[in-house]
């Protein structure tokens, strides 16, 4: 790592090396049994495009021995773009900022040593706001997304794999209506929205107990306030909506915030939205619809959302997103 900060500052275009001091931590995700590893952090400035920085940082890698043979497996030195000014974008090769960089404390503890002040975009925190973030928001992961049975699976799972590794985790209650996209079906005896607002201060109460319950173990939220808030303005109309939203401000006048929202999203498929399959009357298209529709919103809140980081995954891959997730913990947790 000495060497390759060295021949850093050697390139030309790059002027202003500043490093931090490295950091032993423990592997995070990948395979069992991996040794400590070194984790550090530099800034400089530059006038080289961000993939002209990329090719030079995994230049570096390939001289000082890399080899790619697992995800997050052992690798002799593995350099990445974290920020590159207030720049965003995303393509195969390249996401800037870092998507993983907002909640992993081996990334945010020497970065925040050397440049504490730089703005994380997405966020809108600085890197010194989020590593308090980090550190100080409740152990609570919401995980949001259109599809549910997705989202309980992602949960479950992630949180089995959790208890196997020695970390304390826990869910929250599923009763009834927690996932956004329920259609607005009323019942002569029972109508949605008394349904709704009956649900949402016990779902404020589970809430709390067990985030109250939870010590040093994590809670992963198998449904999020953000997504019963939007539901208010969703599913209904008039004066249902009035009730709705009365109810859960109400029940989350100030609903805890998430140290992580992981956004699990959904294409059409999984809202089981298929124009060309056969079988189905207008009704069935009308609830795709409307689902995916509500999918669309959910996505629109995802992506103006500040103050937490969020990462973002497949719910049409929920193997590779249970390893996120765990990981994600992991990475999160004071070693």
């Amino acid at each position: 790592m000495r060497a390759a900060l060295q021949q850093l500052a050697q390139q030309p275009g790059v002027t202003q090396v500043v490093a931090s001091r490295l950091h032993q931590t423990a592997p995070v995700g990948g395979p069992a049994g991996q040794a400590v590893y070194v984790n550090a952090a530099a800034r400089f400035e530059t006038d080289l495009s961000p993939q002209a920085v990329l090719a030079l940082l995994q230049s570096f890698e390939q001289q000082f021995g890399r080899a790619r043979r697992e995800t997050w497996g052992p690798r002799t030195l593995d350099l990445d773009l974290l920020l590159y000014d207030l720049q965003q974008w995303a393509t195969p090769q390249l996401v800037l900022p870092h998507p993983r960089m907002a909640f992993r404390r081996f990334v945010l503890e020497p970065a925040v040593e050397i440049a504490g002040d730089w703005l994380h975009p997405p966020t809108q925190m600085t890197l010194s706001q989020l590593w308090t973030h980090v550190n100080s928001a409740p152990r609570y992961v919401a995980v949001a997304s259109a599809c549910w049975f997705a989202k309980q699976y992602v949960v479950q799972q992630a949180i089995a794999a959790l208890h196997v590794g020695g970390l304390a985790a826990k869910a929250t209650p599923t009763r009834g209506i927690t996932v956004l996209g329920a259609p607005p079906i009323e019942d002569a005896e029972h109508s949605f929205v008394e349904h709704y607002c009956e649900l949402v201060p016990r779902l404020a109460s589970d809430l709390q107990q067990v985030l109250a319950s939870a010590g040093d173990g994590w809670l992963l939220g198998s449904y999020w306030t953000d997504e019963l808030k939007l539901g208010a303005r969703l599913w209904f109309a008039g004066a249902a909506r009035e009730a709705a939203e009365q109810a859960y401000q109400a029940a989350f006048a100030e609903p805890p915030a998430p140290r992580l929202v992981v956004y699990l999203q959904t294409p059409d498929d999984l809202l089981l939205f298929d124009p060309n399959a056969p079988g189905h009357d207008e009704r069935y298209y009308d609830q795709a619809r409307r689902l995916a529709a509500q999918r669309d919103e959910l996505e629109r809140h995802v992506q103006s959302l500040r103050g937490v980081p969020v990462l973002r995954l497949s719910a049409a891959a929920p193997e590779a997103a249970i390893r996120e997730l765990i990981a994600a913990v992991q990475a999160m947790t004071p070693q």
